[in-house]
């Protein structure tokens, strides 16, 4: 009985503990660990849309208590699957995106908001 109540609390520890949402270091630059991904509410993550067009699986977020830590001025919070790694590899490049960390599937990166030039303003 003792043994079943021990076993049922650890059980119970570890579950909620995996549950838990975290950004971990991002050792293994988008190294996939799966070819399938959850999506990023499962991660603890709340997609704002597609990034950076409609069509794209990486994704622009909304600010939340997990991703807060690492926002900072100017620049926007993006995922991508880790499994993605063209995608991935398109946004480093195209957008000079830096990773950041990884959640659960999704790999973080920061983006610099691209400011736009006098002459597109006077276009407006």
């Amino acid at each position: 009985m003792r043994n079943s109540l021990r076993a049922t609390l650890l059980f119970s520890f570890l579950t909620g503990l995996y549950a838990c949402a975290k950004i971990e270091p991002s050792s293994l630059d988008g190294q996939p660990i799966v070819h399938t991904y959850t999506d990023p509410i499962d991660s603890g993550l709340s997609a704002h849309q597609p990034y950076p067009n409609p069509e794209d699986v990486c994704v622009s977020l909304n600010s939340n208590k997990l991703i807060q830590p690492y926002e900072i001025e100017n620049h926007i919070l993006i995922a991508c699957p880790k499994h993605e790694t063209g995608a991935i590899a398109d946004r480093k490049s195209q957008q000079k995106a830096t990773v950041i960390g990884n959640a659960r599937h999704w790999v973080l990166m920061r983006v610099r908001i691209q400011q736009k030039s006098q002459r597109d303003q006077q276009s407006v």
